[in-house]
């Protein structure tokens, strides 16, 4: 967290957080790490500045696409993106900038959801 406030302060374009490398070197919980990250950097957003993009990479299921669907960017491997194509598609539902998404993994009342403006939609 204090890396992500660091690039804040100087000006950082983006923070990518390797959640799957997180996880698999067993330095924690990467959707909570990510999440905390999104809101050091966004929370006392001042409009007028730029803030850094956080950009969640090494997904390794539709769980961690689900749960961090508000980030500014996901990096979804083809796999994962064939699966959430194919997918009965009860995981996601519409949101709002002020409501979020909120994943399977986070609906417990203090881990908040990340705010998000879109959602990706497979429809044929």
């Amino acid at each position: 967290l204090a890396q992500a406030a660091l690039a804040k302060e100087a000006g950082a374009f983006a923070v990518q957080v390797y959640v799957g490398r997180i996880e698999r070197t067993g330095a924690g919980d990467g959707i909570t790490l990510a999440r905390q990250i999104y809101r050091v950097l966004k929370d006392g957003h001042d409009d007028n500045k730029k803030v850094p993009l956080v950009v969640a990479a090494s997904l390794s299921s539709l769980e961690d696409v689900s749960a961090l669907a508000g980030a500014d960017y996901l990096l979804v491997p083809p796999r994962l993106l064939r699966e959430l194509r194919d997918s009965p598609g009860g995981e996601f539902v519409a949101a709002t900038p002020e409501t979020g998404i909120r994943g399977p993994s986070s609906d417990k009342e203090e881990d908040p959801p990340i705010p998000s403006g879109f959602l990706l939609s497979f429809e044929e």
